[in-house]
């Protein structure tokens, strides 16, 4: 129902949490920064492999999440899998990247 609603322009009833990807960094990284971000009640979906951001941003796509988030050896790189208009979150804290929620879920205007 919530889809209905999203599609014909109305608001959701209720907010909806941040859906990210996360891929890059080796696998102690991933986990850790995942279990962060879930402990913020946003839900993120880890990659094991990374195949690249063409790839990830095909997951978050496919799969409706909001943003992808790609850990690099400088940082981590958060981009949006509506348009991949990217943001660059330093340092690599959970309380960061949730902030940037508002940024991940914007909708198109006019």
């Amino acid at each position: 129902m919530k889809w209905a609603l999203h599609a014909a322009g109305s608001g959701a009833l209720e907010p909806t949490p941040l859906r990210l990807t996360l891929c890059g960094g080796n696998e102690l990284s991933r986990n850790a920064l995942a279990s962060a971000l879930r402990a913020a009640d946003v839900v993120v979906a880890t990659l094991p492999e990374h195949p690249g951001l063409r790839s990830c941003l095909a997951f978050a796509r496919a799969w409706g999440y909001d943003a992808a988030l790609v850990l690099t050896g400088t940082g981590v790189r958060l981009v949006r899998a509506r348009d991949a208009v990217e943001k660059t979150v330093k340092p690599l804290e959970a309380t960061s990247i949730v902030a940037l929620k508002d940024w991940a879920q914007q909708t198109t205007k006019g």
